[in-house]
């Protein structure tokens, strides 16, 4: 290679990383982000960051971070609302979003767009080079328009081709000597086999801080057959009190690095990955945001994945070192270090050796397991079947296998002992439990549930009482013949079986579970699911409730189901037509949507009436809904799968907080705009569609804000004097129709 064509490289080179560089900052407020580039989000990745002013409000200059030219303005009653697409001189793009105005020219023209189509909502293009801008000119305003909670610009740099990259890192980095802050680790099984500390399903272990940026496993983990690691992690920046997205995670057994994210850049299409990246069952049951160091389908690995490794691990048998880098958009590096010790499961035997005085002496010992029991943990449970305390020893003596215990008599009466062995290499044992001095009485009298826990690869079923059960049970499925499946009993009520493939859930019709004490009492759950590949429906016992899926629905081979759900949440509006039923697996992310269809009853009429599912949040909501008057039956598509019902929602939207009030007088110079609130107590709006507003008898457009429930419409020109007339309609989702009028005078100068 000539040295012009390498003079030429260092050149454009040069001439990039000076791009980058001289990137000016949007605001002249500060540096300040409320979230960052890849935050997960429903269904989505966060493709921008949020800036924010010092004293969070609205109307805040915003100005061009480079030279380049104009291609599109927008704006929406959703969305980004008010926002600037702008083309750089690099190359690269630039959004303006959640805009509260443009520039004036740019006003001027969104404002002649809006009169000639009569719309709020329009979309102008324009030609390269058609409308140009400095770095550092005047581009628009801080706000809040469409979908943003709270004011803020929702900053996003996109390169050539419009995928998002992350600002962070390329041109807009933020002082920062914060380290990344790890919480927790997760073990996901990956197959029928997997065992960790001793249990079929996901354990997270509470990492130990040793420094800062230094944490550690709480303790050695017993592992055995595949399984994945998922890491719950935030950031923070200098001065901010905000949890952020970290920038990169990368994890290594044995000093080899298996799998590594980091959050640079993407493509919009991959946008519904995200709910695979993220541990969709801990997110569910509440227990945060972990990041998956792991994946199920090569298929479906993003742009952040930057190793051609699964991460899946199936380690030989030993110990193996565990480190976990986690890093933001400054490098500031967090590690965590720790230990697997892989091994067959241990069981261990637990019986009394004597009582003396006012002691109990066990003796703990391994069973089938060549290696000694070197300590325990005991648990007290209540003849209920729920935990109490950690019990403590008096006393512990060394045998050749095992550990005789001492404990105080006082202690342990009536109650149930759950012994938990550990080896010399901190192997965990599955749980014993041992009943002192209690009587199996009450499992006649107890409620019994049927839980199903649908894990990555394989199902569990569960069989829950409010009582102590014996050991002696018996779980048996009913396909085309009877299948007694292996079980254990997790806790003193709480009965698991091993792990199901997927396929052998083919076919059943029900479940039996048989106490095989004296007396026996025998218990029938019918349950029927069906296997995404083999069938795209699912009934309910009952036969009012369906559940439709397509190829693309799920991500992987599922069983699906729907159960009725018994203690429900209270529904505090409306009325309750149909029973609620769960929609099944709740845990496992969708590709694309799902179809529910729920019958009415034969007396109810569909007026008024549709399919809700409930929201952790905004309790229960509605879905687009269409009836189906041949089957007398709703439905409606959702992306995830909920608890569902039919309500009646009969109250009309509320229309308050109008201005101009009724009956008042003003000065022309007082009335810029006309602005109001309308809310609904169920069913909603969703569609700015479903309002109407005039002035003087003539339809105007307006914006509405589907988070704030506001309108509000700018007045380009000063009222005359006298009457003026506003008349309102507002439509929610079941058709619930409200009207006001409004009358009010401008006064004569």
């Amino acid at each position: 290679m000539n040295h012009f064509i390498i003079y030429q490289l260092i050149f454009l080179c040069l001439l990039e990383i000076s791009f980058c560089q001289k990137y000016l900052w949007p605001t002249k407020d500060g540096k300040i982000i409320s979230s960052n580039f890849g935050e997960p989000r429903p269904r989505r990745f966060h493709a921008g960051i949020d800036i924010i002013s010092s004293e969070k409000n609205i109307n805040h200059e915003i100005f061009a971070v480079e030279s380049g030219y104009i291609e599109k303005i927008k704006i929406s009653s959703n969305g980004y609302g008010k926002v600037i697409y702008q083309r750089l001189i690099d190359g690269n793009i630039v959004v303006y979003a959640h805009l509260s105005m443009f520039n004036n020219l740019l006003n001027q023209i969104a404002n002649i767009e809006q009169e000639q189509n009569n719309s709020y909502e329009i979309e102008k293009f324009f030609q390269k080079d058609e409308f140009l801008v400095k770095k550092g000119d005047l581009i628009g305003y801080m706000g809040e328009t469409g979908g943003a909670y709270g004011p803020h610009l929702h900053f996003e740099l996109r390169d050539s081709i419009n995928k998002p990259i992350n600002p962070l890192l390329n041109g807009f980095g933020i002082n920062d000597v914060h380290k990344p802050i790890p919480y927790e680790i997760a073990l996901t099984p990956l197959n029928k086999n997997t065992i960790i500390n001793g249990h079929n399903l996901t354990q997270i272990f509470n990492l130990k801080r040793q420094n800062i940026g230094t944490y550690e496993f709480p303790d050695t983990i017993h592992v055995f057959n595949k399984f994945g690691i998922s890491l719950k992690s935030i950031d923070k920046i200098n001065g901010f009190s905000w949890k952020y997205n970290i920038t990169g995670i990368s994890l290594s057994v044995d000093n080899v690095e298996l799998f590594k994210i980091e959050y640079d850049k993407y493509d919009f299409k991959n946008n519904h990955l995200e709910e695979i990246t993220i541990d969709n069952t801990l997110r569910r049951l509440n227990d945060g945001d972990f990041h998956k160091l792991f994946l199920i389908d090569k298929n479906l690995k993003t742009n952040f994945i930057k190793n051609d490794s699964d991460g899946i691990l199936n380690l030989t048998e030993g110990y193996h070192n565990v480190l976990i880098k986690v890093f933001d958009h400054k490098n500031n590096l967090s590690t965590i270090k720790g230990t697997f010790y892989v091994a067959p499961p241990i069981l261990t035997n637990v019986e009394i050796l004597e009582k003396k005085d006012n002691s109990v002496f066990f003796q703990i010992t391994p069973k089938g397991n060549p290696f000694p029991i070197k300590d325990f943990v005991c648990y007290v449970f209540n003849k209920k079947g729920f935990p109490e305390k950690k019990l403590e020893k008096i006393s512990l003596k060394k045998i050749n296998k095992g550990l005789i215990i001492e404990f105080n008599e006082k202690d342990i009466h009536g109650k149930i002992l759950q012994f938990i062995g550990i080896n010399k290499f901190g192997a965990i044992s599955e749980p014993y439990n041992f009943p002192y001095n209690l009587k199996y009485d009450d499992y006649l009298r107890s409620n019994f549930e049927l839980n199903i826990s649908h894990l990555e690869k394989t199902v569990i079923f569960e069989i829950s009482s409010n009582s102590f059960l014996p050991h002696e049970t018996e779980i048996k499925v009913k396909k085309n013949h009877i299948t007694r499946l292996p079980h254990k009993q997790l806790r003193p009520g709480v009965f698991h079986t091993s792990p199901l493939k997927i396929s052998e859930l083919n076919n059943i019709k029900s479940l039996t579970f048989n106490i095989l004490s004296t007396p026996n009492r025998e218990l029938i759950f019918t349950f029927q699911p069906s296997i995404s590949t083999i069938s795209k429906t699912n009934i309910s016992n009952d036969k009012n409730c369906i559940l439709n899926i397509n190829e693309n629905t799920f991500y992987d081979t599922t069983a699906f189901w729907i159960s009725k759900v018994i203690n429900n949440s209270t529904i505090k509006n409306g009325r309750q037509i149909s029973d609620i039923y769960q929609l099944n697996p709740f845990n496992i992310p969708l590709k694309d949507s799902a179809s529910v269809k729920i019958k009415l009853k034969d007396f109810e009429s569909n007026n008024k009436k549709g399919i809700y599912y409930f929201d952790k949040k905004e309790g229960w909501t509605y879905l687009n809904s269409k009836y189906n008057h041949e089957q007398k039956m709703f439905q409606a598509s959702l992306f995830s799968l909920e608890s569902v019902v039919i309500l009646e929602d009969t109250i009309k939207p509320n229309i308050k907080e109008i201005f101009p009030g009724n009956n008042g007088i003003y000065k022309s110079s007082d009335v810029k705009e006309i602005k109001l609130e309308i809310t609904d107590e169920l069913s909603g709006i969703y569609d700015k569609n479903q309002l109407d507003i005039s002035l003087n008898s003539k339809n105007i457009y307006f914006d509405y804000h589907p988070i704030k429930k506001t309108i509000k419409h700018d007045l380009r020109n000063e009222l005359n004097p006298g009457k003026h007339e506003i008349i309102i309609s507002a439509k929610d989702n079941v058709g619930n129709i409200s009207t006001k009028k409004i009358n009010f005078s401008i006064k004569s100068l």
